[in-house]
């Protein structure tokens, strides 16, 4: 935490109601944002991107709030099951074992 700006500091302190559950709508809106302009194989094979869109963005925010972003971490990628459903029938229908 930056304690050198006093006003940041007590707008983290007095003003922030649920930091963790307003952080996590962030990356929420990010994410719904970056995700519907991906194909799906752009989406797994391009996730760091993503991750650098997620970090230029969150930056920004973080900085409202009195903290520095240092890096963000993109764990895993995982579809909605009938999406993950329908390309396993595909890659069946099409007989090939590739996604």
């Amino acid at each position: 935490m930056d304690y050198s700006n006093l006003d940041t500091l007590y707008n983290v302190f007095y003003k922030v109601d649920s930091f963790t559950t307003r952080i996590d709508r962030y990356v929420k809106d990010i994410i719904r944002a970056k995700i519907p302009l991906l194909t799906l194989d752009e989406l797994f094979l391009d996730t760091a991107s993503i991750k650098e869109d997620m970090y230029d963005r969150m930056k920004e925010v973080m900085a409202v709030f009195g903290y520095r972003l240092l890096d963000t971490l993109l764990v895993d990628i995982e579809p909605n099951k009938m999406v993950a459903g329908a390309m396993i029938s595909k890659v069946k229908m099409s007989g090939s074992g590739n996604l």
